[in-house]
Order: C-alpha cells, then sequence, then structure tokens
C-alpha cells in the first residue's frame, strides 16, 4: 500500500494521478489530504479564537459594570426615606436624621407629585443631595413615591411642636 500526501492548488500532476489511481481497482492508495491538518489547525484556532471572544465579551461587562456602578455612585442624586408631613409646605422628617422637618421644593411642573400624600405617609424621595441654608431647611425633590400610608400619629410629637412654633401648622391642624 502507498502512501502519498497531496497537497491540494500545489501540485496539479498529484490530482491527474490521484484521478487516475482511483480508477483502476487493483491498487488503491491511500492519499492523505493537506487539508486534514490545516482543519485540525483551523478547530483549534477556532477554539482560541472562542476563548479570546468570551475573553472580550467578559470584560466588556465588567467594565461596563463598574461604568455603571460608578455613575451611580457618583451621580449627583441621591435617595431617602422618612415621614411626610403636610403643612403650609410639603415637609419630610428624615428617618434616622436629626428629627427637624425639612421643606420639600418641587421642581415646576410637578406640584401635582406631594398632592396624593398625607401626614404619616412613609415616602422615598429623590432629590439632589445638598440643603439649603434656611429654617427650616429645605432641598429640591425630583421624585417622590408613598412607601407605606400613615397617619397623623407616626409624626413625633417634638416635630408637632416645633411647627406650631414655626407658625407652619395653619389653625393648629395638619391636613
Amino acid at each position: 500500500m502507498e502512501i502519498r500526501i497531496f497537497c491540494p492548488g500545489r501540485d496539479e500532476s498529484g490530482a491527474e494521478e490521484k484521478e487516475e489511481e482511483q480508477e483502476t481497482e487493483d491498487s488503491l492508495p491511500v492519499v492523505m489530504w493537506a487539508g486534514n491538518f490545516s482543519n485540525r489547525m483551523f478547530r483549534a484556532g477556532r477554539k482560541n479564537m472562542r476563548k479570546k471572544r468570551n475573553f472580550i465579551i467578559l470584560a466588556g461587562i465588567l467594565f461596563f459594570s463598574f461604568l455603571f456602578a460608578g455613575v451611580i455612585l457618583l451621580s449627583p442624586f441621591r435617595t431617602d426615606t422618612g415621614i411626610f408631613i403636610a403643612a403650609g409646605s410639603p415637609f419630610i422628617l428624615f428617618d434616622g436624621g436629626s428629627g427637624e422637618p425639612v421643606i420639600m421644593l418641587c421642581p415646576e411642573g410637578k406640584d401635582n407629585m406631594l398632592s396624593k400624600l398625607k401626614t404619616g405617609d412613609k415616602i422615598l424621595i429623590v432629590h439632589n443631595g445638598t440643603m439649603m441654608l434656611s429654617y427650616p431647611a429645605q432641598m429640591n425633590v425630583y421624585f417622590c413615591i408613598r412607601l407605606k400610608k400613615g397617619d397623623v400619629s407616626d409624626v413625633p410629637e417634638g416635630v408637632m411642636e416645633s411647627l406650631e412654633e414655626m407658625g407652619w401648622k395653619q389653625g393648629g391642624t395638619i391636613v
């Protein structure tokens, strides 16, 4: 049995001999194509390319995850929770804060976002993180969500007294 290596495209005489030898049934030579070797190389290269592609995808996901986390951490927006107080102006009493009420200022056209809230409701607000130096303090609120319904009994007595002293309670009651 004769073994020959045939490289397609390099030796045309080998191609003719191969065709002639396959026609004769007496001696069938085993012809190894050089393409088999290149197929193995191609498959190995394809595995390496797949590994590289997966690595690039993973690196991209990690990059955008860190970028998103950085944007969230460094953004000028802050979120806080507190108790809503409906007085002459809408107030919030922050959870874990100093116990002093803060006036919530809404952007123009968004005054209705606080209209459905009642005194004592637990709310989540998105604000710019800065408070104006006034008494009582003021801050810009961009967004507000009611987390839990409440009533006037949820507001601490000391806060109610300080609002009455400042004249924010109209007629001694809070709506």
